[in-house]
């Protein structure tokens, strides 16, 4: 099974290359554009914040909301230089007179960024999303037997 990331995706994707111009959704799905919009939206509201707390207004909300905000921007400009280094290796490799050595070397330097760019992608994508309310809170789940069902226990094995 391939999977988006593997070296098996990315074998099939070095084979459709050659068939056509790779692109980068072939390699990793990329943040929808309302979520990099509101990453965008979080610059200014980081400038803000950072005079807010440079002009001595200091409370508690101010203090983790910068923090918040610092952590998305992290994110955010760390994925936009992987974003840009992974598509200017699409453009080597995509090159129509390509040098055979550097193209090689751009295969190899993209295995190579290609886990960092999902990562960064994936943590930026959980920041931007709003948390969910009860995602921290234990969950009980009680399975009892129906009409004409086996033991609940072979649904869930408890070890």
């Amino acid at each position: 099974m391939l999977r988006r990331g593997s070296l098996q995706w990315l074998n099939f994707a070095r084979f459709k290359a050659t068939a056509n111009v790779a692109k980068i959704e072939d390699f990793v799905q990329p943040i929808h554009p309302l979520l990099l919009a509101r990453a965008k939206a979080m610059t200014k509201e980081y400038g803000v914040l950072e005079k807010k707390i440079q002009g001595g207004a200091f409370d508690s909300e101010t203090s983790i909301r910068f923090s918040t905000v610092s952590a998305v921007l992290d994110n955010y400009h760390k994925y936009k230089s992987d974003m840009e280094s992974l598509s200017s290796l699409l453009d080597i490799i995509n090159d129509e007179q390509p040098d055979p050595e550097l193209v090689e070397e751009a295969r190899r330097e993209l295995q190579e960024i290609l886990p960092n760019v999902m990562r960064t992608s994936s943590s930026l994508q959980k920041r931007l999303l709003p948390p969910l309310s009860h995602e921290d809170k234990p969950a009980i789940m009680e399975l009892r037997p129906g009409v004409g069902a086996q033991k609940p226990g072979s649904l869930l094995r408890i070890s």
